[in-house]
């Protein structure tokens, strides 16, 4: 079993095989390095906006969850986290 903080570098590593093997897909077919790397850095610059769209979705999403469930924590109980 992986450990707690070792499966997000295994995905991550898994998803940037993938991106590459996708970029020399590409380049297999078309031989356009130009057009890769015109796309990979809107690709990059788009990621800044995507972060703060998701974080400030699942935010959202947390704090509407925390007022209809709020946390059961009572006397002698202790945060899980």
């Amino acid at each position: 079993m992986l450990g707690p903080i070792r499966w997000p570098v295994l995905l991550g590593l898994i998803l940037l095989a993938a991106s590459v093997a996708v970029y020399s897909i590409h380049y297999a077919i078309f031989r356009d390095v130009h057009h890769i790397f015109i796309y990979m850095v809107g690709d990059i610059a788009f990621v800044f906006v995507e972060v703060l769209l998701v974080t400030l979705i699942i935010h959202r999403l947390l704090s509407e969850r925390e007022v209809v469930c709020p946390p059961k924590i009572g006397p002698g109980r202790k945060v899980p986290f």
